[in-house]
């Protein structure tokens, strides 16, 4: 269980590319699966953040307080089917061309509340979006400089305000209305 900070899960790579399957934050338990059933744990667990601590539960410990418990069991398939709902959602954003990828991640975001145009904070920073996105840093920044210069979004720092929702929607769908990359 995260305790503080933030764990970032990656795949191992043959090719050595890191691809991130999930970020943690406080409170959140990993490693579910594997303690109930899988034995192993089939991705990496990385510290996301500097100030990162994580709280190991004994496997033996977690399964008796299972039985013992059965709202906290509820609680974990609960968890698991979210976790499970959101990798779906994950492989959705890992597909077709970047602009849709990184449009279809904008839309997915949850505004910041602020007067005129909707705005996305991105979380840690641009590399680690298109890390996220499975796009090159280069990409990334292609892809928000055509969209700045045709008005679609304003980029101050790690601030994307959608200016055109609906030209958005139509990159995050693959229908570019823009000139392509």
């Amino acid at each position: 269980m995260v305790a503080k900070g933030a764990v970032r899960l990656e795949h191992p790579s043959t090719q050595g590319k890191e691809q991130v399957v999930n970020i943690f934050r406080p409170c959140d338990m990993f490693a579910c699966a594997a303690a109930l059933h899988l034995g192993r744990f089939p991705v990496n667990g990385l510290g996301h953040t500097n100030n990162t601590q994580v709280v190991e539960i004994n496997t033996d410990s977690f399964r008796a307080l299972l039985r013992q418990e059965p709202s906290l069991g509820e609680a974990v398939i609960a968890g698991l089917s979210q976790r499970l709902f959101a990798l779906v959602q994950r492989v959705d954003e890992m597909t077709g061309d970047a602009a849709a990828r990184v449009a279809r991640h904008i839309l997915a975001r949850p505004t910041i509340k602020s007067e005129g145009d909707p705005a996305i904070q991105v979380e840690g920073t641009k590399r680690d979006l298109a890390v996220w996105l499975d796009i090159t840093p280069e990409t990334l920044s292609r892809v928000l400089r055509r969209w700045r210069d045709h008005d679609l979004v304003e980029v101050k720092g790690r601030r994307i305000t959608i200016l055109n929702v609906d030209a958005l929607e139509a990159e995050a769908e693959g229908r570019h209305n823009l000139e392509a990359l």
